[in-house]
């Protein structure tokens, strides 16, 4: 661990993990292609890096809501806990599978590809207000399969995937989309962990960089949840799409030069 990893690193997580924890977003997002673009690591370290970081911001980020008053139907979030846990398992295999058949360059360039699209979805369906209201447990099943799945392969911790689904299906606020988003992303996540230790190398990563990283990611998650408490609905949805467009560009960029 070098200087430059000792200071930017803990940098980029704490900012990175405050906006993932007050726009459900969960801080990967943001994360993983600032590191990449630093070039320190190798791609399936970074997704490690950032799976573990996105993981101590949803652990404190959630105990922090709680204590905000934040109310959770316990119901709802088992099933979507449940889906959750099954797509981090079934995402981090893909991911596996992906670095082994097309190699590590190639799928970041994948990952790059579908998440520029995935975030155009979500601008539109944001512009479009749609919303179906639906109350089914089968439902909060397979938004926490689909999206345990989709944020675990991209290596991103959940993104503004989770929050664009949670509030086009079901009845609920802004605040409660996020909660329930960094739900789903603390179980994807525990399960994404559990598979990369049993299926990776991970003791040949530079785990020294884990003793920046997760303090960092614990900072960030405590804060981001603490000025949650404090914003506004429309503050937090006016963050939600600067920090999509943000993210964009920063995926773009390896793309075009």
């Amino acid at each position: 661990m070098n200087i430059l990893q000792f200071f930017l690193y803990p940098f980029i997580i704490i900012i990175a993990n405050v906006i993932g924890a007050i726009s459900g977003m969960g801080g990967g997002l943001i994360i993983k292609p600032l590191l990449s673009l630093l070039g320190f690591h190798s791609l399936p370290e970074i997704v490690f890096y950032s799976s573990v970081a996105v993981l101590v911001m949803a652990l404190s980020s959630t105990a922090r809501q709680i204590k905000n008053g934040i109310k959770i139907n316990a119901r709802n979030v088992t099933f979507l806990s449940i889906g959750s846990v099954l797509g981090g398992m079934l995402g981090q295999q893909v991911l596996q599978f992906s670095f082994k058949i097309i190699g590590n360059e190639n799928t970041g360039q994948l990952q790059a590809f579908l998440l520029i699209i995935l975030l155009a979805g979500v601008l539109l369906l944001g512009r479009l207000n749609i919303q179906f209201n639906k109350q089914l447990n089968t439902l909060y099943f397979l938004c926490g399969l689909s999206l345990g799945t989709v944020s675990v392969f991209l290596g991103i911790g959940g993104g503004p995937f989770n929050v664009a689904l949670l509030l086009l299906i079901f009845p609920l606020k802004i605040k409660e989309a996020t909660t329930y988003s960094i739900v789903s992303i603390l179980f994807s996540q525990v399960s994404n962990l559990v598979t990369t230790l049993i299926f990776s190398n991970v003791f040949a990563y530079d785990l020294n960089i884990l003793w920046v990283i997760i303090p960092a990611a614990f900072i960030g998650g405590n804060l981001g949840a603490l000025l949650s408490g404090k914003l506004s609905d429309r503050s937090i949805n006016r963050l939600f799409n600067i920090v999509v467009i943000m993210i964009m560009l920063i995926t773009l960029i390896p793309i075009l030069f």
